[in-house]
């Protein structure tokens, strides 16, 4: 015997006091003071932490075309992301990430940064997610990283065993402005 259920619309009050709910950040538990969440990502040979307020979506990496005329080097072209026509930084190229060792590319994600009315998309080899960081151990990054890197970044942390450069949010989005623009 099959049931079926009508579909009856939710009232605006409990739509809006969910959507409060799903919106409100999440609390860390005592004890993690200096832990912070962020989305871990490989760019070049370097692992970065975005600032998950930046983030407005990952997609599977798809083609990027290219501008005509457009000959710069930290634009790679134009993105589809989900009918929305973005511009494509190479974040490699803007930050002189560290050279990537040869692995492959199946792992490809975009990363769609929103900030104020502004978005861009952002190839990075792999993505780990979400990821909590503890910010307690924050050091500075190495010597022969690069200028560009080391001016959107806090620090770096061990994580997983792999080093991750956590990026300061403001100063990375006046470096895609920059390169935008």
């Amino acid at each position: 015997m099959s049931r079926t259920h009508p579909h009856r619309p939710l009232p605006a009050d409990l739509r809006a006091e969910w959507a409060a709910d799903i919106a409100r950040p999440p609390e860390i538990a005592a004890g993690r003071e200096g832990r912070q969440r962020l989305l871990v990502a490989r760019v070049g040979g370097d692992w970065l932490g975005f600032p998950p307020a930046l983030v407005s979506a990952t997609l599977p990496a798809g083609a990027v075309r290219r501008i005509p005329h457009r000959v710069s080097g930290t634009i790679e072209g134009l993105f589809n992301a989900d009918g929305r026509i973005v511009a494509c930084v190479n974040l490699e190229r803007l930050l002189k990430t560290s050279p990537a060792g040869s692995e492959d590319g199946a792992a490809a994600r975009m990363l769609i940064l929103q900030w104020r009315h502004t978005q861009a998309a952002v190839r990075v080899r792999s993505a780990l997610g979400l990821e909590e960081i503890d910010l307690s151990a924050l050091q500075k990054l190495r010597d022969d990283a690069s200028a560009p890197l080391a001016g959107v970044s806090r620090g770096v942390v061990m994580h997983a065993s792999r080093p991750v450069v956590c990026l300061d949010g403001e100063r990375l989005v006046a470096s895609l402005q920059e390169a935008i623009e």
